[in-house]
């Protein structure tokens, strides 16, 4: 019966249609469950078990669930940039520091405006995603390795300072994008199109073979979780000196702790970023559903 009535549905309804359908209910659900994070935070704080983070609590009963429940981030409610159509790259770019940062072919430019005001208030100093501070910021000198390069954007607001860089990326929808925005640069950049993990492999890659003959490294890791594995296998650089490293934090709930443990068996200098970060997408959320988001190292 449920099958007879899916197949008239698509029969008598366009897949434009189905589309919104599609799109209408998955907007409800999130609705529902931000709602439900809103007043889980809410409580839970009236009952005394979210009272470290009663800054973040404040601005959530004010403004609502956020990624980032500080004030640093009303600044970018009516925001807005240029988005720029290249037809001989036949994608869309901004002027990020007045250099071409590119998008992947087919993004819409309302999907490149959300994109990159949420890249851009990520790296507000007093963001809990700040990759930089005095303990790990690139200089003259550096080989800046970007692991999880996506759009390359960090990367690209160090080229002219570091010596060298190298771009990690495993999506393919990002590898022409990245060849776009940095076609300039051809003589410093390097592109790796893989995994970066605990083994070298067909389609997976290493830190220790990547910086294996390189002095004066910069790693910046945010890979979806998998920054862990990544460690696994940069065994050798860990022990090494004058390597500096910016590794998120936030991606799993036991992310913070297992990566502060790596950092402190290497006897390394450390700090976590300000503040802490709330994911309020995440398909379960758990107790204390703030986490840190990055730690800057160096040895």
């Amino acid at each position: 019966m449920i099958e007879k009535i899916r197949k008239i549905y698509h029969k008598i309804v366009s897949e434009k249609c189905r589309k919104k359908i599609a799109e209408i209910l998955y907007n409800m659900r999130v609705k529902r469950k931000i709602i439900s994070l809103y007043w889980t935070l809410l409580f839970g704080y009236i009952c005394g078990r979210l009272k470290e983070y009663n800054k973040e609590i404040r601005f959530i009963a004010k403004h609502g669930v956020t990624m980032f429940p500080y004030q640093f981030t009303r600044k970018y409610s009516g925001f807005s940039c240029e988005i720029i159509y290249d037809k001989h790259e036949e994608k869309y770019y901004v002027l990020h520091e007045d250099k071409r940062l590119y998008f992947p072919k087919g993004a819409k430019p309302e999907e490149i405006q959300s994109a990159y005001k949420q890249l851009i208030m990520e790296q507000e100093a007093d963001s809990p995603h700040c990759y930089w501070s005095n303990i790990n910021r690139p200089q003259k000198g550096d080989t800046f390795v970007d692991v999880g390069a996506a759009e390359g954007m960090i990367a690209l607001e160090w080229i002219d300072v570091v010596d060298k860089v190298i771009l990690i990326e495993c999506e393919k929808l990002w590898q022409d994008a990245l060849m776009a925005t940095f076609a300039s640069y051809k003589e410093k950049v390097q592109i790796i199109s893989s995994y970066c993990g605990e083994k070298d492999g067909p389609n997976s890659t290493t830190i220790d073979s990547i910086v294996e003959n390189t002095d004066n490294v910069v790693i910046k890791m945010d890979i979806e979780g998998a920054e862990i594995d990544a460690l696994k296998g940069a065994k050798k650089t860990l022990n090494r000196d004058n390597v500096k490293w910016a590794i998120c934090t936030y991606h799993r709930k036991t992310d913070a702790h297992d990566i502060e443990e790596v950092v402190k068996e290497h006897q390394m200098e450390y700090e976590y970023s300000d503040g802490y970060m709330l994911l309020p997408y995440d398909e379960i959320q758990e107790y204390p559903y703030f986490r840190k988001g990055l730690i800057r190292a160096k040895k």
